[in-house]
C-alpha cells in the first residue's frame, strides 16, 4: 500500500507538479523534473506506473487485488477509485512527447493530468 502512495506522490508532485512550476506553489517551470531520457517516453513511463497501480488495486492473474477488500466495505468507494484510474489514464492520453518540451510549449494538457493525479492522490 505504501508503494502505491509513494508512486502517486512521485508522479503528481515530484515529477509532473515540479515540471509545471511546483504545482499549486506557482514556481518556475522545470521540465527537467520529468526525467525524460533519450527515448522520449516519459508519458508511457507515467502511464505504465498508473497501470501498475491499477493492476495492484484491481487484481489480475495472481488473484484479487486490494479493490476486492474495498468493494466489500464500500462498493461506492471502489467505483470512485476505478473512476479516478479512468480519469487519470484519459488525461495522460492527452499528453504528447517529448513531455518536457510539450509541458513548456502547451502546458494545459499537463495541468489537466496533474489535476486528475491530485484528485486520484486524495
Amino acid at each position: 500500500m505504501r508503494h502505491s502512495v509513494f508512486f502517486t506522490r512521485s508522479i503528481t508532485d515530484m515529477r509532473l507538479g515540479a515540471a509545471l512550476g511546483g504545482g499549486a506553489d506557482g514556481g518556475a517551470l522545470d521540465p527537467e523534473a520529468l526525467l525524460a531520457g533519450p527515448g522520449a517516453n516519459t508519458v508511457a513511463d507515467i502511464r505504465n506506473q498508473v497501470l501498475g497501480m491499477q493492476d495492484w488495486y484491481g487484481g489480475g492473474a495472481s488473484g484479487p487485488g486490494v479493490g476486492a477488500l474495498v468493494r466489500g466495505v464500500s462498493p461506492a468507494a471502489d467505483e470512485r477509485m476505478m473512476a479516478h484510474f479512468a480519469n487519470v489514464l484519459a488525461a495522460l492520453d492527452g499528453l504528447s512527447e517529448p513531455l518536457p518540451a510539450s509541458t513548456v510549449s502547451d502546458p494545459e494538457p499537463a495541468r489537466n493530468a496533474h489535476q486528475k493525479l491530485q484528485e486520484f492522490q486524495r
